[in-house]
């Protein structure tokens, strides 16, 4: 389906098009038969259950009998991401638009591989053009950095500009400014994990990143701990970014946490019920799916947690009412964990999940999962933090890219600038160590060493 996509975005509608597309991969991953043979399915797919998919609605914008509205203002963020096919809506747009503003950088143009062209947004001709003259996010460190990395593209293939960071530690935070090299991930976490976070305008406290996802919560042949392992150490919370554009649920983009919210809910609704308060009965159905079988009198929970169950959804009850009318047979004196059934997403992730549910529950971190991601750099595109740590492993394709020059070493640079730049204070270049067997055939190499000539 990656190739079917890529070919209407990339060259044009229809089999033949898309077999353009495919005639220009070096591997790819399906045959010739096979692939028209998908295309045919698909469409016929969709004529049969009256279905169109984002790329059918962008050609049917494009047809000459479909005229858009006159806009007094268009505007367009992101521009450097858009693909051939957006840019053409894009420009039947601009013909239906008295002003016309077009928001983008090209030097965080990562989304090549999904059909972004960069070269579209820089040769775009404007009437003018304007460059931000200052960074509110970098302070002079990181912006250097930043610069150096960036620099390394050929200014041919973007365009120059000149602004200024004027992050000045207006909080007062204890380290900004920093950019540290470290191999192990004990030693950080022990010198900076617990640092206090003074400066209110950053949601997350640290973000870390990863070229791939693979990777991103790896734990290497030479290390003990994964990254996982080392939060839960820590008895921190934290969510995993999943996505950049999360289509089912209208959000930028789609995060797990450590701690499934269920769980979370479950703990809540006990300590409430404790203290003698009333609960939703939505919220006691949910309390019911955590609770063992065996503190529910005569075998009633499948019944009890129905959508048809007795349990009204609005009402409102408390631990009385669950006892003697809902069958519920556990004492209200126990603590949550000897009464909720509670397992982890990932055991390995902890020596002791119910003990760090305690310790999570009394220091109140339950409640700031958000504030640590693990993302890749395309998944955190957008988003800013206190402290970044990068992992600084290119795997074999994105290296391979790297080192095939031209536009996909371009391309790898664009990312690693994303990477850095994503933090207002710190910054954390993590370079593992990799056994013989990891780095053997390019399948881990430290990115950081090769852009430096190491």
């Amino acid at each position: 389906m990656d190739i079917l996509k890529k070919g209407r975005i990339m060259v044009g509608d229809g089999i033949e098009n898309i077999l353009k597309y495919y005639d220009t991969l070096r591997y790819p991953q399906v045959g010739r038969k096979d692939l028209i043979y998908m295309v045919e399915s698909y469409e016929n797919y969709k004529k049969n259950h009256l279905k169109m998919d984002w790329e059918d609605v962008k050609y049917k914008g494009l047809a000459d009998r479909i005229k858009f509205p006159e806009n007094i203002v268009l505007m367009i963020d992101e521009a450097q991401d858009c693909n051939r096919l957006e840019w053409l809506v894009i420009k039947k747009l601009i013909d239906a638009s008295k002003n016309v503003y077009i928001a983008g950088d090209d030097d965080q143009a990562i989304y090549g591989f999904k059909g972004g062209e960069v070269e579209t947004f820089l040769n775009f001709k404007a009437d003018k053009s304007t460059v931000l003259e200052q960074s509110p996010r970098l302070n002079k460190g990181i912006w250097t950095l930043a610069e150096a990395a960036i620099h390394l593209i050929p200014p041919k293939n973007r365009q120059e500009k000149k602004y200024k960071p004027s992050n000045v530690n207006e909080f007062k935070m204890e380290h900004s400014g920093l950019i540290k090299e470290f191999r192990n991930k004990e030693v950080l976490s022990k010198n900076y994990l617990d640092m206090e976070i003074t400066d209110p305008k950053v949601d997350i406290h640290w973000l870390i990143l990863a070229r791939t996802n693979n990777v991103l919560d790896m734990r290497y042949a030479q290390e003990i701990f994964n990254w996982s392992q080392i939060l839960a150490s820590h008895n921190l919370t934290w969510e995993k970014v999943e996505e950049s554009n999360g289509f089912g649920n209208g959000a930028e983009r789609g995060t797990t946490p450590n701690i499934p919210q269920d769980q979370i809910q479950a703990i809540e609704t006990w300590l409430s019920l404790q203290k003698g308060e009333k609960i939703l009965g939505k919220d006691v159905k949910e309390f019911y799916k955590t609770i063992p079988p065996g503190f529910i009198r005569d075998r009633k929970k499948t019944s009890l947690i129905r959508t048809d169950s007795i349990i009204l959804k609005d009402g409102q009850y408390k631990y009385g009412d669950l006892k003697d009318k809902f069958y519920l047979d556990a004492d209200i004196n126990l603590p949550w964990s000897e009464i909720l059934n509670l397992r982890p997403r990932d055991k390995a992730h902890y020596t002791n999940y119910i003990e760090y549910l305690k310790k999570v529950i009394e220091k109140g971190n339950h409640k700031k999962s958000k504030r640590i991601l693990l993302s890749t750099i395309h998944g955190a595109k957008g988003l800013e933090s206190a402290n970044t740590i990068l992992n600084c492993d290119w795997t074999y394709k994105p290296y391979n890219s790297y080192c095939m020059g031209g536009k996909q070493r371009d391309d790898e640079m664009r990312i690693f600038y994303v990477g850095i730049t994503r933090t207002k204070h710190n910054l954390f270049l993590y370079q593992p160590d990799f056994t013989f067997g990891e780095y053997k055939g390019m399948k881990h190499n430290n990115f950081w060493n090769k852009i430096n000539g190491k």
